[in-house]
This record gives C-alpha cells, sequence and structure tokens, in this order.
C-alpha cells in the first residue's frame, strides 16, 4: 500500500512539475500536495523567496530601462538640435564664398563672350582672307594692276597677322575659361 501512495505522490509532483512549466498551479492544487507532504512547505518557501528576489529584479530592471529610455530619447532630441545647429553652421560657412563664386563666374561670363567675340572676328577674317586670296588668284581675270596686286597682297598680310594673333587670344581666352570653370567647381564643393 505504501507503494502505491507514493506512486501517487510521485504523480501529483510531475503534474505539478508539469504544469509549473505550461501554467500557473490552483492554490488547491498545492494545498493538496501540502496536505500529503507537508515537508514541501520548505520548498515552497524557497520558491517564494526566488519568486520575491525575482520580482525585485524585474522592477528594479523596468525603472532603469524606463530612466535609460527616457535618457535616450532625450540624447536623440539634443542630437537632433546639434545636428540642425550644425547644419545651419555650415550653410552659413558656404554662404560666405557665394561672393567670391559670383566673382567668378563674372569673370567667366566675361571670358566666354571675349572668346565668342574673337572667334567671331577670327571667322570673319579668314573669310576675309579666303576672298582676297581668291581676288589674287584670278588676277589676271580681274586685270588688277600691279599697284592693286600689292594692296591686296598687303592687306592679306595683315589678315594673316590679325589670324595668327586672334589664334593666340583664343588659346588665352580658352585657357582662361577653363581655369575660371575648374576654380567655380572647387570653390563649390
Amino acid at each position: 500500500m505504501e507503494r502505491k501512495e507514493t506512486k501517487i505522490i510521485h504523480v501529483i509532483l510531475l503534474a505539478l512539475l508539469f504544469l509549473a512549466g505550461c501554467g500557473k498551479v490552483s492554490e488547491e492544487t498545492v494545498r493538496s500536495v501540502l496536505e500529503r507532504d507537508p515537508s514541501f512547505e520548505k520548498a515552497l518557501d524557497t520558491k517564494r523567496r526566488i519568486n520575491g528576489k525575482i520580482e525585485n529584479l524585474r522592477g528594479h530592471f523596468m525603472k532603469e530601462e524606463e530612466g535609460i529610455t527616457a535618457k535616450i530619447h532625450n540624447l536623440r532630441e539634443e542630437l537632433d538640435k546639434k545636428k540642425e545647429t550644425c547644419l545651419l553652421k555650415i550653410e552659413s560657412l558656404q554662404k560666405e564664398l557665394d561672393p567670391v563664386i559670383l566673382e567668378l563666374r563674372d569673370r567667366f561670363d566675361e571670358a566666354k563672350a571675349e572668346y565668342r567675340l574673337r572667334k567671331e572676328d577670327l571667322r570673319t577674317s579668314v573669310t576675309k582672307l579666303a576672298d582676297i586670296n581668291k581676288l589674287l588668284k584670278k588676277k589676271e581675270d580681274r586685270s588688277l594692276s600691279g599697284d592693286e596686286i600689292s594692296v591686296w597682297k598687303r592687306r592679306a598680310g595683315k589678315l594673316e597677322k590679325e589670324i595668327m594673333s586672334l589664334e593666340g587670344q583664343l588659346e588665352t581666352l580658352r585657357d582662361k575659361v577653363s581655369l575660371l570653370q575648374a576654380e567655380i567647381r572647387i570653390l563649390k564643393q
């Protein structure tokens, strides 16, 4: 008979252990176990003590978590404000270059306009020189005198010098435009 009672107690204890892992054990079940095994009260006291410590730890953790979460929130807000302030200062500092960039742009526009004018002058001079050379090739057909041919040759010589000068000016202006463009790009970065 004693074996049967021992088996029953073991089954009940196993059931309690099983139930303890699966959900809450009713007070009725606890009383029933204590009636059958009063020495189990010691284990329950240990469990209650441990549960109390666990609850204290959880409560302490929850308070710390709330405090840390609040600090994180405040730090994020502070960081956002500092970021905004920094961005405004950066923008303000970058605007200090605006007058320099505007001056460079004006010089760039002037150089580009000058380049276009000189290029048009070159085109006109090349066209005039070509016309003079055609005229000189057909000098017999035109019945040009020696003096007229001499005048046209001097004009052609002047145009050739002018063309060479304009080509040099265009090269200088091309370099200037390129340099100004690079300077603007560098300052805008």
